[in-house]
């Protein structure tokens, strides 16, 4: 019987919600440190993930202040504070204070994988002509720690390892497409 009610039920559509990743709901103002990139010396991606990350977060409308590393760098200088000598929690608290942030964020950029894998098909045109098509599979993958601490106590409130892939297929007739590597970390 309960094999009959189950075939006969109705469908029922429901939206899922997840809560966020990193919830800072009691945070109104934020400071975006650094974001070291443990992969490579080349620190482009450094400031990638830090004009993303404050991008996102003063699109979301979410909090009254996001301050971002070039304005901390300014406010560094006018205090005249050494980083030599102090540590990122240290920091945090300094630049908290002095900004009006309640929360530093920062992190780092610890793995970067890139692949690509090149197929070519030969196909004849409309004319009998034999061309070859290029087909270029590519896939990029971040994984970043995020970390949050709370500039009055220089606790942790929160740590976050976040891992994204993007994929990209391409294809050209007779070249092969360009690498888009660059693009797809920027996307990622």
């Amino acid at each position: 019987i309960l094999c009959s009610f189950v075939g006969c039920a109705s469908t029922i559509s429901t939206a899922v919600t997840r809560p966020a990743e990193i919830n800072l709901s009691q945070i109104k103002n934020v400071a975006i440190g650094s974001f070291l990139d443990l992969t490579s010396y080349n620190h482009r991606y450094d400031s990638i993930v830090e004009s993303r990350l404050t991008t996102k977060l003063i699109e979301s409308g979410r909090f009254e202040k996001v301050v971002e590393r070039q304005q901390l760098d300014l406010l560094q200088r006018e205090m005249n504070l050494s980083l030599s000598g102090l540590s990122e929690k240290e920091t945090a608290l300094s630049m908290g204070k002095y900004s009006g942030a309640q929360a530093y964020i920062y992190g780092t950029i610890d793995n970067k994988y890139y692949e690509r894998n090149l197929e070519d098909d030969y196909i004849k045109d409309s004319n009998g002509i034999t061309r070859v098509k290029y087909t270029s599979d590519e896939i990029a993958t971040y994984t970043i720690t995020f970390k949050v601490i709370d500039v009055q106590s220089t606790e942790i409130i929160v740590m976050k390892t976040i891992t994204q892939t993007v994929n990209e297929t391409t294809s050209a007739m007779e070249n092969v497409p360009a690498k888009k590597t660059d693009t797809m970390y920027d996307t990622a």
